[in-house]
């Protein structure tokens, strides 16, 4: 099974993959066209929702990251209580 490594290129995925590769494939594409989103890159191998890396299959890490339900109103922003009640 291919494994995806983050800064690298998401790979092709077919139906026969886990069901949570499917489901980031899917987040991505309805996710795409929000203006809200912005392309992948070294820090966000899934692109980036409200500044906010895209939690997604393979993260070494989610802190500071945004996990994106699969229905469109559902997000769970992941971040420190420090952070939370320094702002």
């Amino acid at each position: 099974m291919e494994k995806y490594r983050p800064g690298t290129e998401m790979p092709n995925l077919k139906d026969d993959r886990p069901v949570g590769w499917r489901r980031t494939k899917l987040l991505v594409e309805r996710i795409n066209v929000s203006p809200l989103y912005t392309p992948p890159d070294k820090d966000a191998p899934y692109g980036r929702f409200a500044n906010r890396p895209v939690i997604g299959s393979g993260m070494p890490h989610i802190l500071g990251g945004v996990y994106l339900g699969a229905n469109a109103r559902e997000a769970i922003v992941v971040e420190t209580l420090a952070k939370r009640t320094s702002s």
